[in-house]
């Protein structure tokens, strides 16, 4: 996809991706429900799916995973649009990481496992800001 039609594409979805970052942010604000290594893991540390109700605490794509859900059930929109929709998202937030390391990471995944719980709320309040700069 060429830079204009994905300028396009993400100022299409911009709305969307913002609440879904916003709520990402929401759901890792406090340390206890946040965690690296797995997707997901329950209050005695066992791996969870991400969506299971005994999760209770996510890395950012197990985040991302919970609140992409919830986003595209309440937004009821055309299931042929949630994989590009997915697909987005992550392109945002692997951009983004990239950004805030200088080119070190790449991947969300990575960075999650690198860092401080801090630095994952400084990426989705960085992501967060880029988003509403598109309103």
């Amino acid at each position: 996809m060429n830079t204009a039609k994905r300028a396009a594409r993400e100022a299409e979805l911009a709305p969307l991706m913002l609440q879904t970052v916003h709520a990402m942010r929401t759901r890792l604000s406090d340390p206890e429900r946040w965690c690296q290594g797995t997707l997901a893991v329950d209050m005695h540390d066992r791996v969870r799916s991400p969506s299971e109700p005994s999760a209770c605490a996510w890395c950012l794509m197990g985040a991302a995973e919970v609140e992409l859900e919830i986003a595209w059930r309440a937004d009821g929109a055309v299931e042929s649009h949630r994989a590009p929709f997915r697909t987005e998202l992550f392109r945002v937030l692997n951009t983004h990481v990239a950004q805030v390391t200088e080119g070190h990471l790449k991947y969300v995944a990575i960075f999650n496992d690198s860092v401080l719980h801090a630095e994952v709320l400084e990426l989705l309040d960085f992501t967060i800001a880029h988003l509403e700069g598109m309103r």
